[in-house]
C-alpha cells in the first residue's frame, strides 16, 4: 500500500507491518501519528525512514520556500494584483477565476514558493482559495450494501465500477473521500469522460453522493487592494508559525542523528519517560550486538528461560526479575527470542513456546 500522510491513512487497517517514510515528515508529532499506523493488532511491525543527506538540503530549501522573505511575499501580492488588474482601492470581496499555472508563468515565478505564498495570503486574511483549487473530487456511498447489491445487479454497466471504488476507497461507505477519476478511466480502461458520466448517473439515482471538482478555480479578495509600501501581514502569527516549522524541522533531525534509543528519545519529546533503553530500535540492536559477548547472552538466555519455565509474565515483570544493570540486554535477547519463535508474546504476556506447536 503506498499512501500520503492522510490523516485517514490506515486507521481502518489493523494489521499494518510495516510503515516506511520515503521522504522525510515535517515534524516528530507527524512521524509519530505515521508510524503508529503499523502493528495496531499488537504483533510486532517495523517503521522504518529512509534517508540521506540529500534529503537535509531538499528539507531547508523547502523551509527557505515555506517562509519567504517579505520582499518576496510583496513581489507575489503586486503580481497577484496585476493579473487581476485590480486598481488601487478596489476588489474587496470579488471573486476571480484563477488559473495558477498561467499565473506563474505570466510572472516567471516559483512554484512552490508562490504556492506557499498564495497559503500566506490566505491565512492572513488577503484572499480566499476556494476548495476546488486544493482538492479533488469526493465521494460517498449513501445506501446500505443490500441496496447496493440490488442496484449492482440492474445496472451492469455500472458494476465494475462500484466494486472498483469499494476497492480503493475504504472509507467510502462512511466518509466523503477524494478521488481520482483518471486513475479510476486507467482501471477501468475507459476514458474520464466516460467514468465522470457514470459517476454522475450513480448521484442522479441517489446511489453516491459525488462532488466534483470545479473545473474553474477561483480566487476571492478578501480585502481591497493596497499600494505594496502599505503591504503588511501579521509578522507576529507569521513568525511564530516560521518558528514552530523550524523546530519542528530541528527535532526529526535530532531524531535521525540520535546515537541514543529512539524510543527514549521520542517519548522525552512527549514529555514522558522510559525508565531502560527499549531494546529494540536499531539504535539499541546495534549497541547491543557491540556490548554484549557470545557468553552473556547465553547466561541471560538460560535464565530468561528458567524463568518462563515456572510461570508467565507480563513483559515488564519479567524485565524486572533481573538487575537493573542487565535490563537493557535482557530486552535485546527477549527481543531475539521472539524473533526467532523460542518464545512467544501474546497480549502482552511473555510465555515459553509450547513443544507441540
Amino acid at each position: 500500500m503506498i499512501a500520503t500522510n492522510a490523516f485517514g491513512m490506515g486507521v481502518d487497517k489493523s494489521d499494518v507491518r510495516m510503515v516506511i517514510h520515503y521522504d522525510l515528515p515535517e515534524n516528530l508529532e507527524s512521524y509519530y501519528q505515521e508510524a503508529g499506523r503499523a502493528g495496531r493488532d499488537g504483533k510486532d511491525a517495523y517503521a522504518v525512514i529512509l534517508f540521506q543527506e540529500q534529503d537535509r538540503i531538499k528539507l531547508e530549501q523547502n523551509f527557505d520556500r515555506e517562509f519567504p522573505s517579505m520582499e518576496e511575499i510583496k513581489r507575489v501580492y503586486r503580481a497577484l494584483s496585476n493579473y487581476l488588474k485590480l486598481a488601487v482601492g478596489g476588489g474587496e470581496g470579488v471573486s476571480f477565476p484563477f488559473d495558477l499555472s498561467q499565473f506563474i508563468q505570466q510572472y516567471q515565478l516559483d512554484s512552490r514558493e508562490t504556492w506557499n505564498i498564495l497559503r500566506i495570503l490566505e491565512q492572513d486574511g488577503w484572499i480566499y482559495l476556494t476548495d476546488g483549487f486544493y482538492q479533488s473530487s469526493r465521494l460517498r456511498i449513501l445506501v446500505e450494501r443490500e441496496v447496493l447489491y440490488d442496484y449492482q445487479l440492474r445496472n451492469v454497466d455500472k458494476d465494475a465500477l462500484i466494486k472498483l471504488l469499494l476497492r480503493l476507497y475504504q472509507g467510502i461507505l462512511s466518509d466523503a473521500t477524494m478521488i481520482q477519476e483518471s486513475a479510476l478511466a486507467n482501471l477501468l480502461r475507459k476514458s474520464e469522460i466516460e467514468v465522470v458520466s457514470m459517476l454522475r448517473a450513480l448521484h442522479r439515482d441517489g446511489i453516491i453522493e459525488y462532488l466534483e471538482r470545479s473545473e474553474e478555480r477561483r480566487l476571492t479578495m478578501l480585502r481591497e487592494r493596497v499600494q505594496v509600501d502599505n503591504f503588511m501581514i501579521d509578522q507576529t502569527m507569521y513568525q511564530f508559525r516560521k518558528k514552530r516549522r523550524r523546530e519542528g524541522i530541528d527535532q526529526i533531525l535530532a531524531y535521525i542523528e540520535t546515537l541514543d534509543c529512539r524510543q527514549r528519545f521520542l517519548l522525552h519529546y512527549f514529555d514522558d519517560q522510559l525508565e531502560v533503553d527499549c531494546g529494540v530500535c536499531d539504535r539499541c540492536r546495534a549497541a547491543g550486538r557491540q556490548k554484549m559477548k557470545r557468553a552473556d547472552y547465553l547466561i541471560i538466555r538460560k535464565a530468561i528461560f528458567d524463568k518462563l519455565e515456572k510461570k508467565e509474565y507480563p513483559v515488564r515483570l519479567l524485565i524486572d526479575e533481573f538487575d537493573s544493570r542487565e535490563k537493557n540486554w535482557v530486552i535485546s535477547v527477549l527481543q531475539y527470542l521472539l524473533n526467532e519463535e523460542s518464545i512467544i508474546k501474546y497480549n502482552g504476556i511473555i510465555m515459553k513456546k509450547s513443544e507441540d506447536l
